[in-house]
């Protein structure tokens, strides 16, 4: 143990790292380096676990000198934190996010910092103590104007992994259309996924392997999604109903709908209801892809599905729908989607024919996974406004905001604005 003594010192917090909270300990990494700081009512806490030994006694001194700087930027930048306003309304889960996006600087003076360290296996860990009365903060500066919900964007975006997904998803201001973008990195591999679901989303035509091959299985070794973060829990569950063998989908389905949450965002909201509401399960023998589709309606990746090979029967369709003959178009449409493939003009237009016929819980399944394909296909907009309606989803004002988010065309601005000057 020893005792430090420090004149005025400026800190500039300039690390890249990542955060999260556990209990109330705020604990920071920095490269192989965690710090985990706490605070009772006379002291701060800093105990650090450093990865490696150093081998010679020059190195070892050379990163404890480091360690012993960075747990004072630590204790001072924590200040900061729970000072700003920030720390109460976020919480500790989003203190590196504001530490590193504020360009914060400070000056403290430090009249004692303690210190123990022992080894244990090949990572030496170390307690810092400080009592509250050594350190003194002389003035901080940072950006006060600062747009938090674009931080943690821009976090996410940098790390592209379950927790930065979780810190944005539980941001107060998270949005349906956040919800779609990280359902789309999620289900085409562009995050860091969990054990097992690379392995699966390489698997081609998976979908169509799930309901007709009776020697498709999972992988092995896979991450179990109930003891993942959300959202992250809601998209594993949706490549497993995408992905596993047609006799395991319905549990999975079940426990994907238990995983939304419907007060977080409209369009979560929107599957839940859709769900319950417009979900029909095929008999064994009547078990096709379309069938499939609508039986796990919101739960079905269109990144599992292979891609049309022709367009053939689309345009037999497209001709019979310019005809009103509706029945048609939806009959040839479905064997679209059985033979050919998909795509999302074919998605919306099926949705779009049974619309016409008077079945919009039937679109509505077409509809969501067209939504999930491309949330701005021309006339999807106004479908999933109309067919949502029809079948009794309440059409509150966020509602109304999210579809027309992806009302591209003026069909669809038209039939969204009529509807909102009619129910709001």
């Amino acid at each position: 143990m020893k005792i430090c003594n420090l004149s005025l010192v400026l800190f500039c917090l300039t690390v890249g790292v990542s955060l999260y909270a556990e209990g109330g300990t705020y604990r920071y990494v920095k490269g192989s380096n965690s710090f985990d700081i706490t605070e009772s009512a006379s002291e701060y806490e800093i105990i650090c676990i450093r990865s490696g030994v150093a081998a010679s006694s020059r190195n070892r001194n050379i990163f404890d000198r480091q360690l012993r700087m960075d747990a004072i930027d630590l204790i001072g930048a924590y200040i900061v934190y729970k000072n700003s306003g920030y720390a109460t309304g976020l919480g500790s889960e989003y203190f590196q996010i504001f530490a590193d996006g504020i360009n914060l600087h400070y000056g403290a003076v430090l009249t004692g910092l303690k210190h123990e360290s022992r080894i244990s296996g090949d990572k030496v860990i170390i307690c810092y103590t400080c009592g509250k009365s050594d350190y003194r903060l002389e003035y901080a500066s940072y950006d006060k104007d600062i747009d938090f919900q674009k931080l943690v964007e821009a976090y996410y975006l940098k790390n592209r992994e379950a927790h930065s997904a979780n810190l944005l998803y539980n941001l107060e201001g998270f949005t349906s259309a956040q919800y779609l973008e990280l359902e789309t990195d999620f289900l085409t591999g562009r995050v860091r996924l969990p054990e097992g679901f690379r392995d699966i989303q390489t698997q081609q035509d998976r979908f169509e392997k799930s309901l007709f091959s009776e020697g498709h299985f999972l992988p092995q070794k896979i991450a179990a999604p109930d003891t993942l973060s959300f959202p992250f829990r809601s998209f594993a569950f949706e490549d497993l109903v995408t992905s596993s063998p047609f006799r395991q989908k319905s549990k999975y389905y079940e426990l994907w709908k238990q995983s939304l949450n419907a007060e977080n965002s409209v369009y979560e909201k929107i599957l839940a209801f859709c769900a319950e509401k417009c979900l029909d399960t095929p008999k064994k023998t009547e078990l096709c892809i379309s069938s499939a589709i609508a039986a796990f309606p919101g739960a079905i990746s269109p990144f599992g599905i292979r891609e049309p090979i022709n367009d053939s029967l689309y345009f037999q369709a497209a001709e019979a729908y310019s005809e009103s003959d509706f029945a048609s178009s939806a009959a040839l449409l479905t064997e679209s989607v059985d033979y050919e493939g998909i795509s999302a003009k074919q998605l919306n237009l099926l949705g779009a024919s049974y619309r016409y016929l008077g079945k919009p819980e039937k679109a509505l399944p077409f509809l969501l996974l067209c939504l999930k394909l491309n949330p701005e296909t021309e006339f999807l907009a106004g479908n999933l406004a109309i067919c949502l309606n029809q079948v009794g989803f309440p059409m509150e004002k966020q509602t109304f905001e999210f579809l027309e988010l992806y009302a591209k065309d003026e069909w669809s601005k038209n039939e969204i604005n009529n509807l909102k000057t009619t129910i709001l």
